[in-house]
């Protein structure tokens, strides 16, 4: 009975605001074009895609949004960033380079929703 307390303390702790991450936006797919991709690096400073999908291959490339997803089937829910600034490299056709490292909400969007809605913008470089 003594290690009750403490224990309720710890969790009460553990499951407040600290940990709980960012307030994410969201947003649902529909109206953006889908785009499924295959991540390659989770490394947020390099923090890499491969758009090279079936999925993909009638995609909008001049679509104003997409719906950036990593999972088997498109969410029905996305984290929102169709109004955040966002650079990338292109390495190649179908690779992309993001530096995520100020950015962690939208890391936690692709973790917890697997869809993160993005604008269309050229590539740097």
């Amino acid at each position: 009975m003594k290690f009750f307390f403490p224990t309720l303390c710890a969790l009460a702790l553990l499951s407040g605001p600290a940990l709980a991450g960012p307030n994410i936006p969201t947003t649902v797919p529909e109206g953006h074009e889908p785009i499924k991709a295959k991540v390659e690096n989770t490394d947020p400073a390099h923090y890499t895609i491969n758009v090279r999908q079936l999925a993909n291959t009638n995609a909008d490339e001049e679509a104003e949004t997409f719906a950036l997803y990593t999972r088997q089937r498109l969410p029905q829910t996305c984290g929102d960033f169709s109004n955040t600034k966002i650079t990338y490299q292109k390495p190649a056709k179908y690779k992309r380079i993001f530096n995520l490292t100020d950015k962690p909400e939208i890391l936690a969007a692709i973790k917890q929703y697997g869809c993160v809605v993005i604008p269309n913008v050229p590539a740097e470089g």
